[in-house]
């Protein structure tokens, strides 16, 4: 497994068959660009384990953009220009996976990600993220809005936690986050909605101890295809390692440009 340090840009691990979709998009709104001192690429890659910029990676299958590679299929998932779009029937499936498969074991993990959904998905348990029992959903629609909701497997009792009020728009398109470090059941993830922290419910409290998960990562549904997402998610982003606040909030400033 590479080790990768602060300083190194995202830059080296964007292949050159990419860097015109990266650099000289002929998209305006997705072109490379410094705004407000911000580079849209500048973020930390110590503790990247996973980058999918999936508003650039228009094959219908590629790699991840990072130090691993790893190898993505499609199933659907059409590529548009801010991303791609899932319909509850389509997959990402991320294969080969070793350093992401349990990114919240001891000292935690980072997941991030751009979506825009147009509902909250198949038995309203869209998956932005899913390995095997534990993943990282949308739900709950209520009055235009969603909320982000994780469930974690413990051997004894499942833990899952959602924001306490539905906050992610309906038809918008927002950065959503979450961290969490499993090594203790009294721990609580903490979630995000464009930089800002929100408010955490405990609606299953978990018990024992964590569980491994050992399936690859199912970006947009479940393995069984059945709680899919419904929208576009445009760009994810894992970290083995729990990202503070201001960095998430400084991401999410570096990145908000292409969606606006």
């Amino acid at each position: 497994m590479q080790t990768i340090r602060d300083g190194q840009h995202i830059d080296r691990f964007i292949p050159r068959e990419l860097r015109g979709m990266f650099y000289r998009n002929p998209n305006p709104q997705a072109q490379y660009a410094q705004r407000n001192g911000y580079d849209p690429y500048g973020f930390k890659t110590n503790g990247l384990v996973l980058y999918l910029p999936l508003w650039a990676l228009k094959n219908s299958g590629f790699h991840s953009v990072d130090a691993y590679k790893y190898v993505c299929a499609i199933t659907g998932a059409l590529w548009r220009p801010y991303g791609r779009l899932f319909d509850g029937d389509d997959l990402v499936t991320v294969t080969g996976v070793t350093s992401n498969r349990n990114i919240f074991n001891t000292p935690g993990g980072t997941l991030l990600a751009w979506i825009n959904p147009t509902s909250d998905g198949g038995a309203d348990q869209g998956r932005i993220f899913e390995w095997g029992v534990t993943h990282f959903r949308v739900g709950n629609e209520l009055g235009g809005f969603i909320k982000l909701i994780l469930r974690h497997n413990f051997d004894v009792a499942l833990g899952v936690w959602s924001t306490t009020t539905a906050l992610v728009p309906i038809g918008s398109t927002s950065f959503v986050g979450i961290t969490y470090d499993n090594s203790n059941v009294a721990n609580n993830p903490i979630f995000y909605l464009n930089g800002a922290v929100i408010a955490t419910t405990e609606d299953i409290t978990p018990a024992d101890v964590k569980v491994d998960e050992t399936t690859d990562l199912y970006v947009g549904n479940s393995a069984a295809l059945t709680r899919g997402f419904v929208g576009r998610i445009n760009e994810g982003w894992e970290y083995s390692k729990i990202l503070p606040t201001s960095e998430i909030l400084s991401m999410y400033n570096m990145t908000k440009w292409r969606y606006q």
